[in-house]
């Protein structure tokens, strides 16, 4: 990301969680930063699109900490789900002024952009905890996993409620063990009692949930990070290295969210193409390839 725009970012939230955010004026978080008014307007539309900015900014910081952990081959199934917590507590504590002064001043409006966020949050949540539950509690709970996932979320949105709204002080060092403790009860429970489960994987489709896009997106992911990692051992110009930073960001986008837009993907690939860097077109074609099923799926649609 731009070093401004963020810069610009993490002085909203500071302004939001100070003085709230209908209070907050754009004169406030350029007083902040220490730049001129008009440079907001180069990166954000208005206060509105800085909001919704600020919310993915900090959701994006938790994001690549949860796939780092969902992705380290080292942890155990339980171990990756214990990070897990750590990393959703860690940052809710660090925004948890934020958090709170939006909620209670109902300041998020659900217009489309935000219903859309919202649905690459509860996607992208539901994939980080579905592998790890699975090979935890394996073939027994699959009638219960979405059962177990629901009822799972609701334990942590209850803890950083108290948390962040009430501000109850949590023992952290004690709170991922006693919430996995009693994931096992509900999961040990429903298994021993048998009863039909109440919600099925067909229930959350509406909900563009999917499971199996989880090693999709990974995949999609570690491309991107490899041609990062090939363009800076490129001695590309300033305009072109700025050119491709704004490419790959957008293409991370995409790859994250419900339905990638195909079109648009094809299209920075063969922009980049344009470039005629050699080295690169072998991952470029593997990027295309590991385009996720959701994209290729609306593509066909369309």
């Amino acid at each position: 990301m731009n070093g401004k725009k963020q810069q610009i970012l993490e002085a909203a939230m500071k302004c939001f969680a100070q003085k709230g955010f209908k209070e907050t004026s754009i004169q406030d978080i350029v007083d902040e930063v220490g730049i001129a008014k008009g440079s907001v307007y180069i990166y954000f539309k208005s206060k509105e699109d800085l909001l919704i900015s600020a919310l993915r900014h900090a959701f994006e910081r938790m994001a690549q900490e949860m796939d780092a952990v969902s992705e380290d081959i080292r942890l155990s199934p339980r171990e990756v789900l214990e990070r897990q917590i750590r990393v959703q507590f860690k940052l809710a504590e660090e925004y948890g002024d934020f958090i709170r002064t939006l909620i209670l001043e109902s300041a998020v409006s659900l217009d489309e952009k935000m219903e859309q966020f919202l649905r690459e949050i509860r996607s992208r949540t539901f994939q980080w905890v579905y592998r790890p539950m699975e090979k935890l509690y394996g073939e027994r709970l699959e009638p219960y996993m979405i059962d177990a996932i629901m009822l799972y979320f609701a334990m942590l949105g209850q803890m950083v409620e108290m948390l962040v709204i009430y501000n109850i002080r949590l023992d952290m060092d004690r709170l991922p063990e006693f919430i996995l403790d009693r994931l096992d009860d509900v999961v040990e429970g429903m298994i021993k009692r048998g009863r039909p489960p109440m919600m099925t994987p067909e229930m959350v489709l509406p909900l563009q949930i999917d499971p199996s896009a989880a090693d999709a997106r990974s995949k999609w992911r570690r491309i991107l990070d490899t041609l990062r990692e090939m363009a800076e051992a490129d001695d590309l110009p300033a305009n072109k290295r700025s050119e491709l930073e704004s490419y790959l960001f957008v293409l991370q986008r995409e790859g994250e969210k419900p339905a990638p837009n195909p079109a648009v993907i094809h299209s920075i690939v063969g922009d980049l193409k344009s470039f005629g860097i050699v080295s690169w077109s072998e991952t470029l074609d593997e990027l295309l390839s590991a385009l996720p099923n959701e994209g290729k799926s609306a593509g066909k649609d369309g």
